[in-house]
């Protein structure tokens, strides 16, 4: 029922019509009518027009996890922002971490890809971060997604603040179980030491486009990368201050 016909004046029933309405069913305990009738309120599940309920709730989320960050951001004010009951938002997400990764426009799940990173030997980790990151941003998908974020994020200075949280919710705390051996502070500033050397490659090869980084085969990337990657992860750092602990 539009708006129009919700606020216009009743009209006279015919007894016809009369007939006709007290001779039908009632609705079914799910259908539209029984969930969505009262306009005032907000629906209960799922509502017409997945696609357009969908860019709502990430059109809510967008700005919100920007200005509060991951850790401050919940589904329910989320769901409220939207108009929308929080079961919808889980119905399209999965989970907070889900809707993250949608409001990014990530092509891949980091955390899944990350957690059979740290697994295996752990000599050979150095190694199985560049050849998956490059798995990732060199993909015939992956890549072009990859690269669009970067190029948004250095366009829109609000994004930063959802990368930032990326980095740190994501890939810091996904990778840190590799070093557990060490003190956590320790582990999440080596992590941060790796993701720096990878977004500066990221920024040579993909984005300003440096010749020599583009003429660069895999083999050739991996085999200049992996001695910094290996002592940033592996080595003895002297006296670290981690202090600082991770990207902020």
């Amino acid at each position: 029922m539009n708006q129009q016909n919700e606020l216009a004046e009743p009209r006279a029933t015919s007894n016809s019509e009369s007939a006709s309405q007290a001779s039908a069913p009632p609705p079914a305990a799910n259908s539209p009518e029984q969930q969505g009738g009262d306009s005032g309120k907000r629906r209960v599940g799922r509502r017409a027009g997945r696609s357009a309920t969908r860019e709502e709730i990430l059109n809510a989320a967008r700005p919100m996890f920007a200005e509060r960050g991951f850790a401050g951001t919940s589904i329910r004010a989320i769901a409220r922002e939207a108009k929308v009951d929080p079961a919808l938002v889980m119905h399209y997400f999965g989970d907070k971490e889900g809707l993250f990764r949608s409001a990014l426009e990530l092509p891949v799940n980091p955390r899944e890809i990350l957690t059979k990173v740290i697994e295996g030997d752990r000599e050979k980790l150095p190694e199985r971060i560049i050849t998956t990151f490059l798995a990732v941003w060199e993909g015939p998908v992956t890549g072009e997604a990859m690269q669009a974020i970067v190029r948004r994020v250095f366009g829109e200075p609000d994004s930063f603040n959802l990368v930032r949280d990326f980095m740190s919710e994501l890939i810091i705390e996904s990778l840190s179980p590799a070093l557990k051996d060490v003190p956590e502070d320790e582990a999440r500033t080596r992590i941060s030491l790796v993701v720096s050397q990878m977004l500066g490659f990221v920024l040579g090869r993909y984005v300003v486009g440096l010749d020599s980084l583009q003429r660069m085969t895999q083999e050739e990337i991996v085999t200049y990368l992996e001695p910094t990657l290996r002592r940033y992860l592996l080595t003895d750092l002297g006296d670290l201050d981690t202090s600082a602990g991770e990207l902020s």
